[in-house]
């Protein structure tokens, strides 16, 4: 083994490290674990987990590139770390098929059409939608019958609770990096390549699926990383706390670049880029507290920044959101849910969308200072003309003098 510990001295003496430097390493050769697939990388994730039963060990992953038939766990706080742009994590192709009989919410094993291109340990979704799918790892094959490590019903978020129908979808699908209820999880310097973005029906909703996916947890990070090709999100987090993503790259994923959501307080995402997915980012039912500084959410096919569903207290300061295909930023979610009220924006540019900043829900305390919106195009190419759409029922709105707006201007106080 290839562990070492090295103890770090403070002035007031020995001080035990939050982050244990004892490592384990996976690789193509010369490495603790020898392999380039999904099983080489859990063997070693769940090697660091049983030789630092303290946790916060590093799984480093060295060089090349890891097939992933089924998701990398995490199930235990640690870190991972990859070579800059030589780390690549790439999904293998998806096989889809259907239940060939009904399944109980309560089952492990499911009958399906065609079992062919499945094997031993691969990760699946099984159903459609984002509240009735459910993704789980393979542990039996016998034909076409297949055995999973858990039933449908146990699940963390709300859902997953249905019985399934003959005809339901079963398709190799899952996160490339999933982190559970696990707290103190960090990950760096890895590609996320998710083999292809463009395969619609290979979509399963990122409250499910990411290239990187955290459900429950706290003080977890993703720096330095880029995801592309998912068909689904870049990085998807669903109740974690205090979770931070600084310099990442997320393009050409089918739905969300980043997507926090489900009661995450205290987001951090900073000097990160967003382009060419289908939103860039997803800010979903009552984030709260969050800061994002210092983004650029461009080029992607409908919305650069979505809000809504309570998302309340929360900064976007110096983002620059451009040429996304419908609003740059749209509030325009949440039916009866409280409103996303006492959010602030701050010197961003939002500049050549299809619309400017729309505020089609009525909420309290907006402050808009030192923003530009504006289109910049060529007259005849211009498609921003709303530049600034505020719900008349909206109260309390600042908008300070020095932001500079260009375009139609409906607020409150302003109607044309």
């Amino acid at each position: 083994m290839m562990m070492q510990t090295i103890s770090c001295l403070a002035a007031d003496g020995p001080q035990s490290l939050k982050w244990s430097v004892r490592e384990v390493t996976v690789g193509p050769e010369k490495a603790d674990v020898v392999g380039n697939d999904s099983r080489a990388l859990q063997k070693a994730a769940d090697m660091v987990a049983f030789t630092i039963p303290e946790g916060r060990g590093t799984l480093r992953i060295l060089p090349g590139t890891y097939v992933m038939r089924d998701s990398l766990h995490i199930r235990q706080p640690m870190k991972i770390v990859g070579t800059p742009g030589q780390t690549i994590l790439l999904k293998a192709p998806t096989f889809s098929t259907t239940l060939a009989e009904p399944m109980s919410k309560d089952a492990v094993r499911l009958t399906v059409a065609d079992a062919k291109g499945l094997r031993f340990k691969d990760g699946i979704a099984i159903g459609e939608g984002p509240w009735g799918t459910v993704i789980r790892t393979i542990i039996g094959i016998e034909g076409n019958t297949l055995t999973i490590d858990r039933p449908p019903a146990f699940e963390s978020l709300r859902g997953g609770n249905n019985d399934y129908k003959v005809g339901a979808v079963v398709q190799s699908v899952f996160p490339v990096i999933s982190s559970r209820d696990v707290n103190d999880v960090e990950i760096e310097d890895l590609v996320i390549d998710g083999g292809g973005a463009g395969n619609s029906k290979n979509f399963v909703d990122g409250c499910r699926n990411a290239g990187i996916y955290f459900l429950q947890g706290k003080d977890c990070s993703v720096r330095n990383c880029e995801i592309r090709n998912v068909a689904g999100d870049g990085v998807s987090w669903q109740l974690v706390h205090n979770m931070t993503v600084e310099n990442v790259e997320t393009h050409h994923n089918y739905n969300y670049g980043f997507h926090p959501g489900t009661g995450s307080l205290n987001t951090v995402i900073k000097n990160c880029r967003s382009h060419h997915n289908g939103l860039g980012l997803f800010v979903c039912w009552n984030v709260r507290f969050g800061r994002f500084e210092d983004n650029v959410l461009e080029d992607n096919q409908t919305i650069g920044l979505s809000i809504g569903y309570n998302d309340c207290d929360n900064l976007f300061a110096r983002n620059i959101i451009r040429r996304n295909g419908s609003c740059g930023i749209l509030v325009n979610r949440g039916g009866d849910a409280p409103p996303p009220d006492r959010n602030t924006f701050v010197e961003n540019v939002i500049e050549d969308n299809g619309e400017g900043l729309r505020w089609s829900k009525a909420a309290s305390q907006i402050v808009l200072k030192g923003n530009i919106i504006r289109d910049t195009r060529p007259d005849g190419q211009k498609t921003q003309k709303t530049a600034l759409f505020l719900h008349p029922d909206s109260q309390q709105v600042e908008i300070a003098p020095d932001n500079k707006i260009e375009g139609a201007v409906v607020t409150p106080e302003v109607k044309k």
